[in-house]
């Protein structure tokens, strides 16, 4: 925040806080902030709720041309606080034409920061007997929210009319509504296979609170299996911060010692919702590592909130897994995703039985005992405004003294389920209802459950039959009045909502799903396209496509059957002898230019002869593969379990490479250096056990995603850098002019995208619709179309005259490019805002301002403005970084002065400046800093350079 919005942020809050409304206005008024500076200021008042200070720079910026939803809050909210109701109505229809055209992440970004806390604040400072304020407090949360369209009553006046409702019409509608999940309660008697599991469970519920479990799910998993004849352990790992390394070493001995073969995992051991994502990396490493040491045992999880956790994270990590334990979220979208289809066993949590029954009779009145939020907050006064009775009762915390947790847990929850009849409300708008534990504990002790919408609720019970449902607030009062005159039929619901809970879900019956799941023959899970082979070790080899494809014509590729492979030798024209780097200077204590010596460059590129400065390369080719599996990051393309495509990343020595720099311990074994495979497995007693192998290795996992194709493979190892996506990825669509049968399939493309390749993609007239997104590790293709660089066998496809010509033919008239002749532009293509920048920055800058260079920021330009810039550049001085791939855009005789690490030489751009016919050179840089690779450059001798460079331009 800059110092002048700092006082001007201060100066507000102190005319506010001493209610000098006056001040405040001639302050606003007077103000000479920009637009995005008071927008910041906005956001900090509304968070402060600052409410008079927000109205009137609402006002200031809507009076200036500003349009954005949280203005139009403002503005309506602060004209229904302080009385002024043109403004409010002006608010208000610009609120709701807004949040129509918002996305669905920015509705929830504007309920959660600012609807929820600062609208529910207000309405509860309203005068009850105010109901016209009130009603217009829920006409801005209607436009702001529209989930609440639908809840509340259209019209201020709210004079909605009740329909009646009938025992009849009450069954018929849930009957409709109703999906009730498909299962059949087991055999009376015992389960005959008496199992021995481990259940583990961390002490406390979130780290950093000293309070345990509320729910205590685990200690009723294991009363329930208990109870039908299993030997089961319940492993508690103390503490409140994860060891995970010694949590599961804990939990590996207790499966060993009880010879368990079903170990069940809460949440925490799995996954976490946290933003490292090396926690999570973690995670599946130890799981991983649980699986080879116990390679019989059954591995299953216990989701607390399925419906909350983001869905990638369990997508990582299911194909670990046997068994996923879902108690609230039976109609989540993610259980039909074929990675998690056979894994789900989706049923309440047993209850450890011991049920009460509830005998008070049943009256109008509903007691709503969840706990408070600013969602359920608005549902309530909407029932006070138009009279439901509806009591409102602080739910107790759950806090075990003396007694065993369970039987602490369930006097708990008996007290809870005094009230004839409960209201449940959902605790946001944003998702539909979860199934809660209350649920199965007020309906087994006899309560009638009146509960908001939900589709996971209609898996468990059917509405209308178990329980009563509503979705609007004039829905909810017409159940009200259905129980006051039809008080025999409620009771009939209230009863057979009981029986129901008894039968279909008792322990016995719970325990019984579970052995019927785990006791899947086979057939059945091979049936399932998700269930898994047991992990292991698999050797693999590398297979040249020359001898695994058959050769055909390019018209075949589409037309013919099994593996084919065309080879495009027109595209192979010979490669030019590269003028290399005519001036060259090996340091800060050189004072004159030196002649290039190939000792001062590692040079890259394969197949590059220094001594006659030629290129090498191959034609390129385009393959048809079946049933082939890629194995990310590591772009490993499979064509059986053990056979991997050399070419899949450039070559066998790039490919090994690949694999061992983006190693991932649950998949990928290979050592970059040894090309063998070595791990450390931690032994069930403590110690180390060293396995090594002198083949490459690969760990056999479940497929995370299908493709039937025929598809095209746009991707490579390095997708996200801009250099390897320049130069690797994009050149393969080379393929849709070499073969026009190929325009219209379909593109695989792993994400997701940086703004830059999107901007790619669509300059080429790549719809959305033609990708086949993955993000996952495994993908298998019944049918994929493989087309390999331009120019294989050299330098990844990077330093060729058809790769540079591709990307020049296509991209610049795609981007409608303009290029003025002769060139005028000189740029220093800065890196202040990346890492291996300049110490010294600022200096450099300086110097080659007052020399007439542009100072550029890439990261500041969309893609088109960075081609423009280097298309009309006379010289360019940069520092070694995947930009210096934009000297394929420059014109020929350009200059360019690369600044290049002296323990980090490379010079592929130096090359694409040669193939540009460019005069082209390097001045080696020392690190001065190892953590984020900042150099230093003598600036004396930079100049030196660039003077005589310059020099030569004009001379």
């Amino acid at each position: 925040m800059s110092e002048s919005l700092l006082k001007f942020v201060e100066t507000v809050l102190l005319l506010d806080a001493n209610d000098d409304r006056a001040g405040l206005v001639a302050l606003m008024q007077e103000q000479k902030q920009q637009p995005n500076e008071l927008f910041i200021t906005l956001h900090m008042l509304l968070a402060k709720h600052r409410l008079y200070a927000s109205y009137v720079l609402a006002r200031v910026l809507v009076g200036g041309g500003c349009q954005y939803p949280i203005l139009d809050f403002a503005l309506s909210i602060g004209g229904l606080v302080y009385g002024n109701p043109d403004t409010m109505l002006q608010g208000l229809q610009g609120l709701r034409q807004r949040v129509d055209e918002a996305t669905e992440a920015e509705r929830i970004t504007l309920y959660d920061q600012f609807v929820a806390p600062v609208l529910s604040r207000a309405l509860q400072q309203f005068n009850p007997t105010d109901a016209l304020r009130i009603a217009y407090g829920f006409e801005i949360l209607k436009a702001a929210v529209p989930p609440f369209r639908h809840i509340l009553p259209e019209g201020v006046g709210w004079n909605a009319t009740l329909y009646y409702l009938t025992p009849e019409e009450l069954r018929r509608r849930g009957q409709q509504q109703a999906d009730l999940l498909e299962w059949s309660p087991p055999p009376t008697g015992q389960p005959t296979r008496r199992r021995r599991v481990v259940v583990a469970m961390r002490e406390f519920v979130f780290w950093g609170q000293t309070w345990p479990r509320p729910a205590c799910v685990e200690p009723r998993l294991v009363a329930a299996m208990r109870a039908c004849g299993w030997q089961v352990l319940l492993s508690v790992v103390p503490g409140q911060e994860p060891h995970l390394e010694e949590d599961f070493h804990t939990i590996g001995n207790a499966c060993r010692q009880h010879e368990a073969e079903l170990l069940i995992l809460d949440e925490n051991f799995v996954l976490t919702s946290g933003e490292d994502p090396s926690a999570n990396r973690l995670r599946r490493d130890q799981l991983a590592l649980l699986r080879l040491k116990l390679p019989s045992l059954q591995l299953g999880t216990l989701l607390f909130d399925a419906a909350a956790l983001e869905p990638q994270l369990l997508l990582d990590v299911a194909p670990l897994l046997d068994l996923i334990l879902d108690p609230t979220a039976p109609a989540l979208p993610l259980w039909n995703d074929p990675r998690l289809r056979h894994k789900v066993l989706s049923l309440p949590m047993p209850r450890g039985e011991r049920r009460s029954s509830q005998n008070q009779p049943l009256t109008g009145t509903l007691v709503c005992a969840d706990p408070p939020t600013a969602y359920r907050g608005f549902w309530l006064q909407a029932t006070a405004q138009v009279g439901l009775p509806v009591q409102q009762q602080t739910k107790e915390g759950f806090a075990p003294d003396k007694e065993w947790q369970l039987d602490a847990y369930r006097h708990h929850r008996q007290a809870e389920a005094w009230a004839p009849c409960h209201l449940q409300l959902a605790g946001d708008p944003h998702r539909a209802a979860s199934v809660t534990d209350d649920v199965l504990d007020l309906l087994l002790a006899g309560s009638l459950l009146v509960r908001e919408a939900s589709p996971h609720m209609r898996r468990y019970f059917t509405p209308g039959e178990h329980y009563l449902e509503f979705s609007s607030l004039v829905e909810l009062a017409t159940l009200v009045r259905f129980i006051e005159q039809h008080r025999e039929a409620a009771e009939g619901i209230r009863r057979a909502g009981q029986a129901f809970a008894q039968a279909r879900y008792s322990d016995a019956a719970w325990v019984g799903a579970l052995e019927r799941f785990l006791s899947r023959s086979p057939a059945a899970e091979a049936a399932g396209a998700a269930v898994p082979r047991a992990m292991q070790l698999l050797s693999f080899e590398y297979i040249s496509v020359d001898r695994w494809c058959r050769a055909v014509a390019p018209d075949e590729l589409l037309t013919g059957k099994g593996n084919l492979l065309t080879y495009f030798h027109d595209l192979n024209p010979p490669q030019p002898t590269l003028p290399m780097p005519d001036l060259h200077l090996g340091g800060a204590g050189f004072e004159s230019l030196i002649p290039a010596d190939e000792r001062f460059i590692g040079a890259s590129v394969k197949d590059f002869d220094m001594r006659s400065r030629r290129l090498v390369s191959r034609p390129p080719f385009i393959a048809r593969l079946e049933n082939v599996r890629i194995e990310f990051p590591g772009f490993g393309l499979f064509l059986d379990r053990h056979l991997v495509m050399e070419e899949s990343y450039h070559d066998k020595e790039e490919l090994h490479r690949s694999i061992g720099w983006y190693s991932d311990r649950t998949r990928w074994y290979g050592m970059r250096r040894t090309g063998s495979c070595e791990m450390d497995l931690e032994g069930l007693d403590g110690h180390p056990v060293r396995m090594s192998l002198d083949v490459n290795c690969y760990m056999d996992r479940a497929v995370d995603q299908y493709e039937a194709g025929p598809a095209i493979l746009l991707s490579s190892p390095a997708r996200t850098n801009y250099h390897h996506w320049m130069v690797e990825t994009l050149p393969r669509l080379w393929c849709l002019t070499a073969v026009p049968a190929l325009r219209d399939l379909p593109l695989i493309v792993r994400g997701p995208l940086q703004p830059y390749q999107a901007q790619t993609l669509d300059a080429l007239g790549i719809t959305p619709e033609r990708i086949r997104w993955f993000t996952g590790h495994l993908l298998q293709v019944e049918t994929l179309i493989f087309p390999s660089f331009i120019t294989p066998a050299n330098a990844h496809g990077s330093g060729s005259l058809q790769h540079v010509t591709w990307l020049r033919e296509v991209l610049m008239p795609a981007f409608g490019v303009e290029v003025r002749s002769p060139p005028e532009r000189l740029l220093y293509i800065s890196r202040r805002n990346s890492y291996r920048g300049f110490l010294n920055e600022e200096e450099i800058a300086s110097q080659l301002r007052q020399r007439g260079f542009q100072i550029v920021c890439l990261e500041e330009l969309t893609l088109r403005e960075q081609i423009t810039a280097f298309a009309n550049a006379r010289m360019v001085v940069m520092p070694h970084g995947a930009a210096g791939v934009n000297m394929l855009f420059v014109p020929p005789g350009t200059l360019y002065l690369e600044l290049m690490p002296g323990v980090r030489q490379n010079s592929i751009h130096l090359v694409h400046a040669a193939l540009r016919e460019c005069h082209s050179g390097c001045i080696l840089c020392d690190y001065a800093r190892h953590a984020d690779q900042s150099m230093v450059v003598n600036v004396n001798t930079l100049m030196t350079v660039v003077d005589k460079a310059l020099a030569g331009l004009h001379g």
